[in-house]
């Protein structure tokens, strides 16, 4: 009976790759998705188990890519090549975006394009950080730049360097972009009042801040779009407060008495 049952293995790839040419990823489960995706760095064996171990880990495809290498390798087969060819799809994808986000001037245009290509700025970190993107009168993006480094909860951002970076790429205009890694999007009061704050300060240098995103895990929340500048405004409003410059950083600074010099993104408490 031995000789003559099937190995329920044998010629699987071949299986799975007529699938695919067929169908695309149409009616793969997420297991076997990430299974023939590590065909390609298991050249042998059996790559099901692996793929399940990931997935029990990590919970979805999407979060291999923003998991640190050191968490990878401790699944039981992963090693440096698989977790290079995961580093090289997240790579490949902010390259993408980047190359179409350069020279075509509708990035801010777009809020989806915009978001997205923030957000890739932020894949596999850990940490919250800030960046700034500096575009040209045109809407053209001219550079990117990480600005700080903080904790899981928070960043301190230099005003002063905001504004240095934007005149070295003679940037009339900027986007400031920070992560809330291992939470949401949604913004903190902090976030508000560092976000106008810092908005009237640039303006007063006739630096145009456009927008502030916030990314988590690939999702983004644009204040511009999202309608949250005029949220903020409006909240100086609430007793008939004239919005002055005085008036945006005294709302700022109720949380840092040396905001000027140092802008705090953090979550709230």
């Amino acid at each position: 009976m031995g000789k003559n049952m099937e190995n329920p293995h044998e010629r699987h790839r071949e299986r799975m790759f007529a699938r695919y040419d067929k169908t695309g990823f149409a009616g793969f489960a997420e297991h076997e998705v990430l299974e023939f995706m590590l065909f390609y760095v298991m050249r042998q064996g059996n790559t099901n188990p692996t793929a399940h171990r990931l997935l029990d880990k990590f919970g979805s495809i999407s979060n291999l890519f923003y998991a640190p290498p050191e968490l990878l390798k401790e699944v039981s087969g992963v090693g440096d090549a698989s977790v290079r060819f995961f580093r090289v799809i997240s790579d490949l994808f902010e390259y993408i975006h980047k190359k179409e986000a350069i020279g075509n001037g509708q990035l801010l245009k777009d809020e989806k394009k915009l978001v997205a290509y923030i957000c890739s700025q932020f894949a596999g970190c850990t940490y919250e950080k800030s960046v700034l993107l500096c575009f040209d009168a045109k809407g053209v993006l001219i550079g990117s730049e990480e600005i700080a480094k903080g904790t899981v909860t928070a960043t301190k951002v230099d005003a002063q360097m905001i504004a240095k970076i934007a005149f070295k790429y003679n940037a009339p205009q900027v986007v400031i972009a920070h992560n809330h890694p291992g939470g949401t999007a949604t913004p903190s009061k902090k976030d508000f009042s560092a976000t106008h704050a810092l908005k009237n300060l640039l303006a007063g240098l006739d630096i145009y801040l456009v927008d502030h995103v916030i990314c988590e895990r690939g999702d983004g929340i644009s204040f511009l779009y999202s309608g949250f500048f005029d949220r903020v405004y409006r909240s100086l409003l609430l007793q008939d407060e004239e919005i002055t410059n005085n008036s945006i950083k005294s709302v700022a600074s109720q949380d840092d008495d040396d905001f000027i010099s140092e802008i705090d993104f953090a979550d709230d408490k």
